[in-house]
């Protein structure tokens, strides 16, 4: 790490500990299994002659083009060793930008095993202007700065399952997630007994901006001394590769507590979710939009509950293949290793995740139970607003069977009725141009029209037809006249608006005093007072007649129907966009969106 200027703003920091040619391992724990250690080292070109690659988050808009165009953001990975579906071990250089005139030269060591122990290592040979001694202040910037890197560089190389696995457990924030620090040194500065850096003061409240809680601090043989902190481990060791297969484990060991953590913090904000899904069903019959909200919510808790119960596996695999593998070494170990190892309490944090990951799942099975009887208490109430919707659709259809009936009966009695008027006014015509209905035709016609009707039966025939048409016609432009008058009263537009919006009911009833008030009917029950009222109203140059559905108790407008009488824009969509505009602009709502 290699940088000429720093960007740090406080240049007043007190130096009181520091630590000489420091080393930094970033561990964290990651799902895998062998088929994604396959993969991973597949994306990493391990079957190629040459090791070393690039690697970019950019995708190629134009695949089918001879040009390539990427930004300057990529990572160099040049592959060491690698057993296809065990373990990965590669070095990477990491090309991203840096504010103008900071030179930062970043090489990470990164070792994945099957079981999904990732540890990132860098060895600091200059940082702030310094290459020997490296103050403690500083170095929480210099992890961070490695954390947030490596998490850039293994979501380009991460399976989508595996980054959508991190991101469930670290709330969709996975590039920023926690991770477990070791700091390695050869001599730390000053030279004092693992006891007395625990002062309560200066040098306690620095080694805390690392370690965090302090567990333990101890002394190792020949000056070498640990400190165990909930967030990270410090050694100082002359010989720290003699502690190295220890330290592995360890740090694999405290990167599953952490992820562990995260997953039990995330098993309560899904319990939440599930209360939340259980209030609405609850609250079904006062808000109308209770059962939708509640089955997108539930969709996406299953979902969770399903990912959650695999990251369940994945956790309780990895810990029995760690402990098979600290097994293995603690064979190998001498006393002073073995010395160590109990120091760190390697096994019984192993023991420890298990037991966690182990009530974890029964806890993920609660969940699931639990999410299955909210399925099931939808369903069951799903099925009964279908069967109070068909009742009604049942009822108001045998209403309007009865209405259409009794209207087709008014209507063939309009229809004899305007017949027989019809006929009785042609007679009347007749009778009053001829001034009676019996005469003589030899004496009437030549006196009306000039015209001579043959006088006996057939005269009268004759004339019996000249009525009968005179009739027909009379009923053609009677009935014409009626349909062309009912069509002008017919001239209306319906628009019919399905709003299910919380209200502001003194908005709302402040509005409703505006308009005037035809008609209102109340139906009332415990949960819900349900009003349907009519009412009319002026609507951009237009007489409106309203029919609001509403429940006044629980403030919730249902629909609203209008009748526009003699619309001069005959178009549904435009009148529904300016009512819905006249009631956004007086606030009848309370999400006035």
């Amino acid at each position: 790490m290699n940088q000429k200027i720093h960007n740090i703003r406080d240049n007043s920091l007190t130096e009181i500990l520091g630590i000489r040619n420091l080393k930094l391992l970033v561990s964290e724990y990651i799902p895998f299994h062998r088929n994604e250690m396959f993969a991973f080292n597949t994306k990493l070109n391990a079957f190629n002659d040459i090791k070393k690659t690039y690697i970019t988050a950019d995708r190629d808009k134009l695949p089918n083009s001879t040009v390539v165009e990427t930004s300057s953001i990529e990572t160099q990975v040049e592959l060491l060793s690698f057993s296809l579906s065990e373990y990965s071990n590669f070095v990477t250089e990491i090309m991203y930008p840096e504010e103008q005139g900071i030179i930062q030269k970043e090489q990470i060591g990164i070792s994945i095993s099957q079981y999904g122990r990732v540890i990132c290592g860098i060895d600091v040979i200059e940082a702030q202007g310094r290459s020997d001694i490296l103050y403690l202040d500083y170095i929480p910037r210099l992890s961070t700065d490695i954390a947030f890197d490596s998490s850039k560089l293994l979501h380009d190389l991460l399976s989508e399952h595996q980054r959508e696995l991190l991101n469930l457990n670290y709330y969709g924030r996975a590039l920023y997630r926690q991770k477990y620090f070791m700091i390695l040194g050869e001599s730390m500065e000053p030279n004092l007994t693992a006891e007395e850096y625990l002062d309560k003061r200066e040098k306690e409240s620095e080694l805390r901006q690392i370690l965090d809680y302090i567990e333990k601090a101890k002394d190792l043989k020949n000056g070498d001394k640990v400190f165990i902190g909930t967030a990270g481990a410090i050694l100082i060791s002359k010989d720290l590769s003699y502690y190295e297969p220890i330290l592995v484990q360890f740090a694999f060991a405290r990167s599953v507590s952490v992820f562990i953590s995260n997953y039990f913090n995330l098993f309560f904000s899904v319990s939440d979710e599930i209360k939340e899904v259980k209030e609405m069903t609850n609250n079904f019959h006062t808000d109308p939009r209770a059962v939708g909200k509640a089955q997108e919510t539930l969709a996406a808790v299953t979902a969770e509950c399903v990912l959650m119960s695999e990251l369940s596996s994945f956790i309780k695999n990895s810990i029995k293949d760690a402990f098979d593998e600290y097994n293995v070494h603690k064979k190998h170990f001498n006393e002073d290793l073995s010395q160590f190892s109990d120091i760190l309490e390697i096994r019984e944090t192993l023991q420890s995740n298990w037991e966690r990951a182990d009530d974890i799942a029964d806890l993920i099975k609660g969940l699931e139970n639990e999410v299955t009887n909210l399925q099931n208490q939808i369903s069951v109430i799903q099925e009964k607003r279908l069967q109070q919707i068909f009742r009604g659709i049942k009822d108001t259809a045998q209403i309007q069977r009865r209405m259409f009936k009794s209207a087709e009966r008014q209507e063939n009695k309009m229809q004899i009725l305007e017949v027989i008027m019809s006929g009785s006014l042609a007679f009347e015509i007749l009778a009053l141009i001829v001034g009676e209905y019996s005469f003589s035709t030899e004496e009437t016609f030549p006196r009306l029209f000039g015209l001579s009707l043959p006088s006996g039966p057939w005269g009268v025939i004759l004339w019996f037809g000249i009525n009968l048409i005179l009739w027909v016609g009379l009923v053609f432009l009677i009935l014409r006249t009626l349909q062309w008058m009912t069509k002008r009263l017919d001239d209306t537009l319906s628009v019919f608006l399905n709003f299910d919006e919380k209200l502001n009911m003194d908005n709302f009833n402040e509005w409703l005093d505006s308009i005037e008030m035809i008609s209102a009917e109340t139906e009332e029950t415990e949960e819900l007072t349900r009003r349907a009222i009519d009412a009319e109203f002026e609507l951009d140059g237009n007489i409106v007649r309203a029919s609001i559905v509403y429940d006044q108790k629980n403030a919730y407008l249902y629909n609203v129907t209008l009748d526009i009488n003699k619309p001069q824009v005959k178009n549904q969509i435009y009148y529904e966009k300016i009512f819905k505009a006249m009631l956004k602009e007086r606030k009848v709502f309370t999400n006035n969106n």
